[in-house]
């Protein structure tokens, strides 16, 4: 119940004064249950979220009580604690989390406090719940803010390290006298062999979240990643415990945010680190149409076109000429149906059920190809060479 001698407003803000530290104590606990990141803080650590938590509640009732937003010197201990988290690779979307989080605790400290009151005991207490979600609003902007910015500058300086010893590591290997003090003058911690890989990001504006999240999987020796041109370059440590099966959870994670990537990857490799980058380059040139992690082992086909002479590739691309033509000509479906047909192992049945057909459709189909192009589908060898055909029409290779 609220100070009947005050507003119903002023009363319930002397109310959850009088209750801050419980409040922050329920937020910090409601962090721990509900982030994994702050579950696995150190009590030192928690201890500070506590403190800022608190700080949070009396900005706001300050902030409400007189009737105004809170001043940028009042958030300057939440930017600068942003900033912080942001150095120690937190991750920001756990810490807007917790600032939500925060916002529906101190909803629910307001509930219990207008919980069996009067009509405007309840009228001021959803004025204050708005209140409390232009707080959540203001604040949750400026740390995001804070924690970018700072970010930025972090990626920038660590651009000018990576890239001087990801120079060397290519022309020295990991190994040299040279390339481990440059490691050491950068905080980097060396692995003896690594996977090269060109990490294609289709979505430009993602390149800078990409390369953050490369840099800080935690693994025992430091991901050494730069932005090229137009990809990313990426050294990462081949060791027992940080091997491919972390850079497939790595880009899994990715995934999971929305984030297509292809992980063009050579290796692993001790010496000749500049030859592996080059064949993670093909191998992204390779893929201009896949995502996931590929390797040039799981391109033969697109890699013997490339390395086909021009003449070659022409009459490949040739036998499917017509039926290519066909489709354009009769807006037909029969480059489909035998991109579905091979997908399925050759499986009329499975082709029908995958592009929701008849199957005799399919054989409609099939017998049509081989009437246009001379190759029977069905037929293994003549099939491949229909495959071929398709991927030189897509994958044309270098002009000679």
């Amino acid at each position: 119940m609220t100070d009947t001698t005050l507003s119903p407003v002023n009363g319930l803000l002397r109310q959850l004064q009088v209750a801050t530290d419980d409040i922050a104590r329920d937020m910090v606990t409601a962090y721990i249950d509900q982030i994994p990141e702050y579950a696995q803080m150190p009590e030192a650590a928690r201890n500070e979220v506590r403190r800022i938590s608190r700080a949070n509640l009396d900005v706001w009732l300050s902030s409400v009580a007189e009737q105004r937003p809170a001043r940028p010197d009042e958030l300057a201990q939440f930017t600068a604690s942003a900033r912080s988290r942001a150095r120690a690779r937190f991750p920001l979307e756990s810490l807007l989390h917790a600032y939500r989080i925060g916002g529906t605790v101190l909803w629910a400290a307001l509930r219990r406090e207008i919980a069996g009151g009067s009509q405007e005991d309840l009228t001021a207490g959803l004025d204050l719940a708005e209140e409390v979600l232009r707080y959540v609003d203001q604040v949750s902007t400026a740390v995001a803010q804070a924690y970018l910015d700072e970010r930025e500058e972090l990626i920038t300086t660590e651009e000018r390290h990576h890239r001087q010893l990801i120079d060397l590591l290519l022309d020295e290997g990991p190994s040299s006298v040279v390339t481990e003090e440059r490691a050491a003058a950068g905080g980097l911690t060396l692995a003896e062999s690594y996977w090269v890989i060109t990490v294609v990001v289709p979505d430009r504006r993602q390149v800078r979240t990409v390369i953050w999240r490369l840099r800080t999987v935690p693994t025992e020796q430091s991901v050494i990643a730069i932005t090229t041109e137009h990809n990313i370059l990426m050294l990462w440590p081949a060791s027992a415990d940080s091997g491919i099966q972390s850079l497939r959870r790595t880009h899994q994670a990715l995934a999971a945010e929305d984030i297509d990537t292809l992980f063009a990857v050579a290796g692993p490799a001790t010496r000749s680190l500049r030859t592996a980058a080059e064949e993670s380059k093909t191998v992204a040139a390779l893929s201009p149409d896949l995502t996931g992690i590929v390797r040039l082992d799981d391109l033969p086909l697109r890699a013997l076109i490339q390395q086909s002479g021009a003449r070659v590739r022409e009459i490949v691309r040739d036998l499917v000429t017509p039926l290519l033509t066909y489709d354009q000509e009769h807006g037909a479906d029969l480059a489909a149906t035998l991109d579905a047909f091979i997908d399925s192992g050759a499986s009329p049945r499975t082709t029908a059920t995958r592009l929701y057909v008849h199957r005799n459709t399919v054989s409609y189909r099939l017998n049509r190809i081989a009437s246009l192009t001379g190759l029977d589908p069905h037929q293994p060898r003549e099939l491949f060479l229909l495959y071929a055909g398709l991927e030189l029409t897509r994958h044309p290779g270098p002009a000679q």
